[in-house]
């Protein structure tokens, strides 16, 4: 079952530069992209980029070419998206049940023939917080109907919408297990016509909901989902991917549109002339608490008081929940005010504003929420992050600079991966190997130091973040860009169709990825360091068993030495009398029973001497032995 939502972002041309709008057009199924596609002028001159943002799932690898009035379709017979970018898209891994026919191996392209500011697909993980019952996790075995629990051997989760096997860690004493979810991200973009416009097209994994238990090979599956409700972003999301000085240099007043709303004269009379935010905002609009609109702090900076804004930025608030609905009141007149009185509600203004920047801003819900949040909000920002001026115009918004803010938001949840990879070896490290394991709480502290060291998988992050920065061209350790010049011709679309176009060669270092690698740098070093973390832990662990083996060892021999002491002291006296036949009356209690004892002793005093002299000789021979081994050694020399 296909699962698809697209989002459009325009950014438009005015007379010779790209203005400040932003038009975001939301597709809730196929056929709203396919109408909003067939309604839209290509000849039209205004729009310089179009960015679609979607999230797309066919539940599964892909087999066959796509259906029709399927969202893959339309992408692939409007845009010329290659076929091949969904199935790589989709591609699932090879899983924990190594079986022939569920074998997904991706077969990689030479770093030669990339061209990743054309063309990417790279994973990453996404993490849950289940705060449900642990029940609700059960799943029974239809023939033994025994209860499996999450992270029991022989019981696999995998996604409900990508198939792609979950990883869950029980990381709380009652409730609360860590959900970790691996997802892609695919970019693709192209020229179009004979300026610089630009198509990019952004497919992302939708956000995991439930999961599918995947029992043993030859027991009866079960296909009744479970579901991962409720939940919560780990450690409350990511922080911040943006510079804070960044994120409040201003925003774009978005539009946005929803096409399953609107008549196809609509959708072309909206692109045909596309709104002006700026200067003509919405009467209402909704933003978080303490949130200042970009344009009245600019103008309350210049004029030097917090009240001296336009119609637009005469809000009155009413609260609803954690939001701020701001409805424009009719223009008044300011009354004067003195010197003092200015400065304060300049400071009260900036008080505000550092307030509102120690709140999370963007939804943390999923990527497509996400990225499409930061472009409706930060576009502009994209300037000083690619170390170019702010500007309201976005030359910047290209076929590779749009690939900015996923990367950004990518690295915000692979840092959020290093957190928990470092709990993990902090807790290992604190709670240490018991020797002895006396007690019940000790007992259960080596019983979470033995899951937490069989569950770590860094060596599995750091395979994938390194085959995103190979992807990307971005050097593990500073050796230098390893990503190839883009030497393959680019398509451009004109008014009689596509057309091969110039070539075009990408910097040695792109300004896009200038931006993004001290971040994956960053996040690499430190994933090395925690899988060198527990590579000395393993080692320690190793060391300390050894101890207690030898320690057990030693133990046991001297058991086994007393036990051959007594036996070696009744073992003759037995034999003797089985040998002998000894009659009754040299038994115990007989008259001649001295006569056993006398013959005994002295036997049982031969049998040690003979044993003490054959282990000398032993000991002898292997004296021997090594000394002739160090002169033919000494001789070689």
């Amino acid at each position: 079952m296909e699962r698809t939502r697209v989002a459009i972002i325009e950014l438009v041309r005015d007379g010779q530069e790209l203005r400040g709008d932003l038009v975001l057009y939301e597709c809730r199924s196929s056929e709203d992209l396919k109408r909003y596609l067939a309604t839209y002028d290509h000849s039209r001159p205004d729009v310089l980029r179009r960015i679609f943002i979607v999230e797309w799932s066919e539940g599964g690898p892909i087999i066959g070419d796509a259906q029709p009035n399927t969202l893959r379709h339309v992408l692939e017979t409007e845009l010329q998206v290659p076929s091949d970018v969904f199935s790589e898209h989709a591609s699932q891994g090879v899983g924990s049940l190594f079986e022939p026919q569920e074998l997904d191996i991706i077969n990689p392209y030479l770093i030669s023939t990339c061209a990743p500011e054309r063309r990417f697909s790279i994973g990453f993980f996404d993490l849950w917080e289940y705060i449900g019952e642990t029940e609700a996790l059960q799943t029974p075995c239809p023939e033994t109907h025994r209860m499996f629990v999450p992270g029991d051997a022989g019981l696999t989760l995998m996604c409900g919408f990508t198939e792609r096997q979950l990883q869950f860690h029980k990381w709380k004493a009652r409730k609360g297990w860590l959900v970790i979810a691996p997802r892609k991200c695919s970019y693709w973009s192209r020229w179009v016509g004979e300026e610089e416009g630009t198509d990019v097209v952004m497919v992302f994994d939708p956000t995991v909901n439930t999961a599918v238990p995947k029992l043993p090979v030859g027991t009866p599956k079960s296909s009744k989902p479970i579901s991962l409700n409720p939940r919560q972003p780990f450690l409350g999301g990511y922080q911040q991917v943006l510079p804070r000085e960044v994120s409040v240099q201003g925003r774009l007043s978005d539009v946005t549109r929803n096409i399953l709303n609107m008549t196809p004269a609509e959708v072309a009379g909206n692109s045909a002339h596309p709104p002006r935010p700026v200067n003509n905002p919405p009467e209402t609009n909704t933003v978080e608490e303490n949130e200042i609109s970009p344009a009245a702090f600019q103008i309350a900076v210049q004029n030097g008081s917090a009240f001296e804004m336009t119609n637009a930025d005469k809000k009155l608030k009413k609260k609803k929940g954690k939001q701020t609905e701001l409805l424009v009141e009719p223009e008044e007149e300011v009354e004067e005010e003195t010197e003092e009185k200015r400065l304060k509600k300049i400071e009260d203004l900036k008080q505000t504003i550092l307030a509102g920047l120690k709140k999370p801003v963007s939804p943390r819900t999923s990527l497509f929420d996400d990225v499409r949040y930061y472009f409706a909000r930060h576009t502009n920002s994209l300037g000083s992050l690619l170390g170019q001026n702010m500007v309201p115009h976005f030359p910047h918004v290209g076929s590779s600079g749009a690939a900015l803010i996923p990367l950004k938001v990518m690295a915000g949840h692979y840092c959020l991966l290093h957190a928990f990879v470092s709990f993990q070896t902090a807790a290992m490290r604190s709670t240490g190997w018991k020797l002895k394991e006396d007690t019940t709480q000790q007992l259960e502290e080596s019983k979470q130091v033995e899951e937490s060291w069989s569950r770590f998988r860094c060596t599995e992050y750091l395979e994938c973040l390194e085959a995103l920065m190979d992807t990307l061209g971005i050097p593990l350790y500073g050796l230098g860009s390893c990503a190839p010049m883009e030497t393959t011709p680019l398509l451009r679309r004109s008014g009689t169709g596509l057309t091969t176009g110039t070539i075009r060669e990408s910097s040695p270092e792109p300004r896009w990825r200038a931006a993004v690698t001290p971040d994956f740098t960053y996040l690499h070093r430190q994933f090395t360091m925690r899988r060198h973390d527990y590579d000395r832990i393993t080692t320690s662990i190793a060391a300390l068993t050894g101890i207690v083996t030898g320690r057990s060892a030693v133990m046991e021999a001297v058991s086994a030495r007393s036990l051959t002491s007594v036996a070696l002291f009744f073992a003759p006296l037995a034999w003797i009398t089985a040998l002998y036949s000894v009659p009754e009356d040299l038994g115990p209690g007989g008259p001649l029973f001295w006569v056993y004892w006398v013959t005994a002793v002295p036997f049982m005093g031969v049998v040690w001497l003979a044993i003490k002299a054959w282990e000398r000789r032993q000991d002898r021979r292997k004296k021997g032995t090594g000394e002739r081994r160090g002169v033919i050694d000494d001789s070689i020399v």
